[in-house]
């Protein structure tokens, strides 16, 4: 059996709708029309949050789709998708119920814990769900006795997202609520013969336990090869989407030599733009990122400089580490410099609000073009 898989989508991230809707198209004629798959599984997280009716991506949505199922009724291929997180996807699966509800296409979406036998193959689908004791919900599944040859889910993998791990620690006293299940990746690997999730946006693996990772690229701190998995005869591949946009970082530590004199700034400037050409003349859609870790002592005039430099610059922007001092160590001997890009004034308002977003999201819930457009345009009421 041949498995198509996407994870973490987003639609409605990225504002080039003709852009999206090409690479998606493309990556749907390759591994489905072209190579025949048996079946399709999105991995949570297609939308990228609420949409008015009136928007552009809702047709968006609804065109990938309707392009993805005519593929697979042609081709006798299935479609499954695992409900993601609520605030991405905010139950706007209804927006392809007359697919669901057609007898061309074997099409489901799985918003509880379910398994099925596909080709003499145990599957069980994991869509993230509020729930007061895990143990207790999967007792039949995960903790039971079962054995699955595929799990595909959505949600928290531990060893796979310990910062996300670590503020949950923090709240969890507080909190009664019934809460998202976080899952280690020895359970899931009990559970599973081969274990794939959507959620976490980074690439990432523990044996036969997979993060597949977001397809596509709309910010910095995803500077590593989008991808997609094509399961076949029970081994697992991964393809990359280089169609992607390119977000670049550079970091220059405190006893570089950009820091020496302006010369080296703008040498050094002069060089990245010309090892990412495609990008500064607009033939790829992508940005640069500087970060500087500022040593005790440097040219008085760098800041200046840099300002000088990036001011109407749309492709570069900084990020400004300052030297660690003893005012910014706390009582147990910790480095508290977590939001110092807050006072560095060469930062762009815009990346300090999607940095800020990006300590408490692992998908931060806006993205930096949505900050610009509230922070430049025009109100209209």
């Amino acid at each position: 059996m041949r498995i198509l898989l996407l994870a973490d989508m987003h639609i409605g991230a990225i504002k080039d709708i003709s852009y999206y809707y090409n690479t998606m198209t493309n990556i749907i004629d390759q591994e489905v029309t072209f190579t025949h798959c048996d079946m399709v599984v999105i991995l949570g997280d297609y939308f990228d949050r609420l949409f008015k009716a009136n928007e552009d991506f809702v047709g968006l949505a609804i065109n990938v789709m309707s392009y993805l199922v005519r593929v697979c009724i042609k081709s006798k291929t299935k479609i499954r998708i695992v409900y993601g997180t609520e605030s991405h996807e905010m139950n706007q699966y209804k927006l392809f119920n007359h697919f669901l509800s057609s007898k061309s296409i074997d099409m489901k979406v799985f918003t509880t814990c379910t398994g099925e036998v596909i080709n003499g193959k145990k599957i069980l689908y994991v869509p993230e769900e509020y729930i007061s004791d895990k143990y207790e919900f999967y007792k039949n599944t995960i903790y039971g006795n079962q054995k699955y040859d595929y799990i595909f889910g959505h949600g928290v993998i531990t060893e796979g997202m310990p910062a996300k791990v670590g503020i949950r620690r923090e709240t969890d006293t507080l909190n009664t609520e019934n809460k998202v299940p976080y899952f280690n990746a020895g359970e899931l690997s009990k559970a599973g013969k081969l274990v794939v999730f959507g959620h976490y946006h980074r690439a990432w693996n523990i044996g036969n336990v997979y993060y597949l990772g977001s397809l596509f690229r709309s910010c910095f701190g995803e500077e590593e090869p989008k991808r997609y998995g094509i399961i076949e005869d029970d081994q697992i591949s991964f393809i990359e989407n280089k169609a992607a946009y390119e977000y670049k970082t550079y970091v220059f530590e405190e006893d570089d030599d950009i820091f020496k004199s302006s010369t080296s700034l703008m040498d050094e400037i002069s060089k990245i733009k010309s090892e990412n050409k495609e990008i500064f003349s607009g033939e790829k859609v992508g940005k640069i990122r500087l970060e500087f870790h500022m040593p005790a002592e440097v040219d008085p005039n760098f800041r200046e400089n840099l300002k000088a430099i990036i001011f109407n610059d749309k492709i570069l922007s900084s990020l400004i580490k300052e030297s660690i001092s003893e005012t910014e160590v706390n009582s147990d001997g910790e480095v508290t410099d977590e939001f110092d890009f807050v006072l560095d004034n060469s930062m762009k308002v815009p990346d300090k609000i999607y940095t800020y977003n990006s300590h408490f999201y692992e998908s931060p819930p806006i993205s930096i073009e949505d900050i610009e457009h509230y922070i430049n345009d025009e109100l209209k009421i």
